[in-house]
């Protein structure tokens, strides 16, 4: 996959070449023909040639207007070549480790989430850093409310999968979109002055007089204009009718500025909105899932990013009166801000039951194309196969997915409902990384993403772990305090319906007579809700367990070898209880015994 994203930067850099000199010959080009047109037009006027000065004057200018387009073009294209080359370079780097210009999430953090914040989902090399490849707020919303609340409907994950098998082999379109939404992420703040905007009342279509005065003032005051050049009416009466209209605005003043902040300064948010629409209209999917989401982007005649477009140009025309000059001008000449408002709230009354659909669809293709950059650049990582009914986790070769393919430590697991394994091994034998291993594993399959693994079958199940508890000064909770709230929550879900529970060494806080008894008695009531899952521990007399529920538990475990002054860890999953112990060695070797 290197390769293949080196190979475009390469092609890219060649394209910006050409651009960058284009756009070089072009901006000379503008000068020569603006100096030409001042100075060739005023020395033609000035030797007495004043309609030949004027038509050359005219030729230039024209000439001049054109330049200043294709120029613009030209600089669009320059922009789009040097975001795309910068999107393969982040593939680039994200495939080398460096992940530092993905989004982490760190505001999705939540330690009291049932599993979100054992799993590293959000923060620094994160689960969501490493899919993230969002261009909207929504996107990235929407992805962290996947991974924090994944679907549990076995149908529903097979449309997702289509999804991003799909997006995965659509590589290059998935490129062009982020290259051509890339820039600043908007902030929450402007997305929901829109959501806001579309449940404020219409006016100007309930009032009559004003969608009359908004012709007939201009009108009026062209009228006069004409008239006084005539010198049928004095000058004075044009000045009137200028400031009586300027009074007319004043009147809606209040409800114009609060359109204006609601809705102005969106032309740039709502550009990206619509490139990404046309994109995805323009597309041809496959998959049942994009194709719904192409669907809801056809409405009454129109195309979403038609109307879209349309909304952000009428933003861009509100903002105008920002300029206390141009303001001044324009409504008093045309009762400006009456004309942006009533085509604000023509468009709201034709499109608003639209538009939080359509931002829906620019949310979900968003958070896809993270799942299918991943599909695309992993192609060793396999789709799972869901099941329905009861849980059941048959896993072949599974590694944790942020783990480098050279480094991972691979296993094979395989569950059903109502089991559990206890899991002992020595300090730094692998157990907590392959606690997270399965539960984010577990997670992805629940997306609808490929997982780590040659080999994956499972049916959804809701997760919640107790790996990591921290103390609270701020709510006066001990460290044991907060690990026990957390184990009766397991309970507590558990007692709602079937849970796959991942426990980390519990009852840390207690002394090991209280902390045996207790993790025992915690077991046993996970059993007897039918509780399924991981239970790694230091205890190796709950490994006794499975002789007292055959059935119900398994014991696992990683063993460590001692060669000398060296420690071996190999990472292994094996069957039975951990034998070999490290801490004393660790002690001696770092010389506090």
């Amino acid at each position: 996959m290197h390769t293949f994203y080196q190979h475009n930067i390469e092609r890219l850099a060649q394209q910006l070449q050409k651009s960058q000199a284009r756009y070089e010959l072009l901006s000379w080009s503008r000068l020569v023909v603006f100096l030409a047109f001042v100075g060739l037009t005023f020395w033609v006027i000035s030797i007495g040639y004043e309609s030949e000065g004027i038509m050359l004057g005219a030729v230039l200018l024209v000439l001049f207007m054109y330049l200043i387009k294709i120029h613009t073009d030209v600089a669009e294209k320059r922009e789009y070549l040097q975001n795309l080359q910068q999107v393969n370079q982040v593939e680039v780097e994200a495939l080398a480790g460096n992940m530092q210009q993905l989004d982490e999430g760190r505001e999705f953090v939540d330690a009291a989430h049932p599993y979100s914040f054992d799993l590293d989902l959000f923060g620094p090399a994160s689960v969501f850093q490493y899919l993230n490849r969002s261009s909207t707020l929504p996107g990235k919303r929407l992805l962290a409310r996947w991974l924090q609340q994944p679907p549990l409907e076995s149908a529903e994950i097979r449309l997702r999968q289509q999804a991003v098998v799909e997006l995965g082999q659509k590589t290059e379109w998935c490129l062009h979109v982020q290259a051509t939404a890339r820039g600043k992420m908007e902030e929450m703040e402007e997305v929901n002055a829109l959501r806001q905007w579309l449940e404020e009342p219409i006016f100007y279509h309930q009032h009559l007089l004003y969608r009359i005065l908004m012709w007939l003032m201009p009108a009026l005051l062209l009228a006069t204009l004409l008239a006084s050049g005539l010198g049928v009416l004095p000058l004075r009466v044009a000045g009137l009718l200028f400031l009586a209209q300027l009074g007319i605005v004043g009147l809606r003043l209040g409800h114009t500025n609060r359109q204006q902040v609601q809705v102005g300064k969106k032309s740039q948010l709502l550009g990206k909105y619509a490139a990404i629409l046309q994109a995805i209209e323009g597309e041809d999917f496959t998959s049942q899932r994009m194709q719904q989401l192409q669907q809801q982007l056809q409405a009454r005649g129109k195309t979403a990013s038609e109307a879209i477009t349309r909304l952000g140009s009428i933003s861009y025309y509100l903002d105008q009166r920002m300029n206390a000059l141009m303001g001044v001008l324009l409504n008093g000449t045309l009762l400006w801000d009456l004309q942006c408002v009533y085509r604000l709230e023509k468009w709201k009354a034709q499109w608003a039951d639209q538009l939080p659909g359509w931002l829906e669809v620019i949310a979900q293709t968003d958070a896809y194309i993270g799942l299918g950059r991943l599909h695309f650049n992993h192609p060793d990582f396999c789709l799972p196969q869901v099941q329905e009914g009861d849980f059941v986790m048959q896993a072949g070769e599974l590694g944790h997915p942020l783990i480098p393919a050279a480094e991972r430590v691979n296993n094979d697991i395989g569950m059903k409902a109502g089991e559990l394994l206890i899991i002992t091994g020595a300090n730094m034998a692998g157990k907590s990384t392959f606690l997270r291993t399965v539960g984010v594993n577990l997670l992805l399959a629940m997306l609808g993403a490929p997982v780590c693994a040659q080999q994956y079958r499972f049916a959804p199940i809701a997760m919640i772990t107790s790996v990591r508890a921290s103390d609270s000064l701020a709510e006066h909770e001990s460290y044991f305090y907060a690990e026990l709230k957390r184990l009766k929550r397991i309970i507590e879900q558990l007692k709602q319906g079937p849970a796959f529970v991942i426990v980390d060494e519990m009852l840390r806080g207690t002394n090991s007579r209280d902390k045996q008894t207790g993790s025992r008695k915690f077991i046993e009531q996970l059993i007897r809700l039918g509780g399924t899952g991981l239970i790694a521990t230091h205890d190796l007399s709950l490994g006794k367990l499975a002789e007292v529920y055959p059935n119900k538990v398994r014991n696992k475990c990683f063993e460590v070898s001692i060669e000398g002054e060296q420690l071996f860890f190999d990472y292994k999953l094996r069957d039975g209880i951990s034998q070999n112990l490290n801490a004393t060695f660790l002690m001696q070797q770092m010389g506090i015994m």
